[in-house]
């Protein structure tokens, strides 16, 4: 079963847990490959899964992994983030309209973005400044996510 703090702000996963299992694994084998030198590969590697499972399973599988390497609550990602959000970008443009992988992601990383500032805001008013710091740089994740979205063209202007 998947962990539902990991998925907070996906839809409900349909496949059985056994078949989570293998698109985790499928993804992770691919994803912990992930390099500059790789980078058409992996998403290459990545576009393929497409075809064997469900497409709403794999954008949640997706966005689970996004969330655990790319959005700790404790350190900006800097570094990585721009390398997975390459990567997806270049999955939601081998992979087409059909996967709807760009349109997930930019709605669940706005809304996880919301969530956070929310919650930044809320500390701010009760002076814990420990838990303010610590959502901030989830929420500057997050709108890294965002950002390199916009940059790789996963999404338009007109849509920020």
């Amino acid at each position: 079963s998947v962990n539902s703090a990991e998925r907070k702000t996906t839809n409900k996963i349909s496949a059985d847990p056994e078949t989570l299992k293998l698109i985790q694994r499928s993804l992770n084998s691919s994803l912990n490959r992930l390099s500059e030198q790789t980078l058409e590969s992996v998403s290459k590697s990545v576009a393929s899964l497409y075809s064997q499972y469900p497409f709403h399973d794999m954008n949640d599988c997706m966005w689970n992994n996004i969330q655990l390497a790319c959005v700790p609550p404790h350190m900006v990602m800097s570094k990585l983030i721009p390398l997975y959000i390459a990567a997806v970008s270049g999955v939601h443009f081998l992979s087409g309209d059909g996967i709807q992988l760009g349109g997930c992601l930019v709605e669940w990383s706005v809304k996880r973005l919301y969530d956070a500032l929310s919650k930044c805001r809320e500390g701010l008013q009760s002076d814990e400044d420990d838990e303010y710091e610590i959502i901030n740089k989830e929420a500057s994740n997050l709108m890294l996510i965002v950002c390199y979205m916009y940059n790789y063209n996963v999404f338009h202007c007109t849509l920020l």
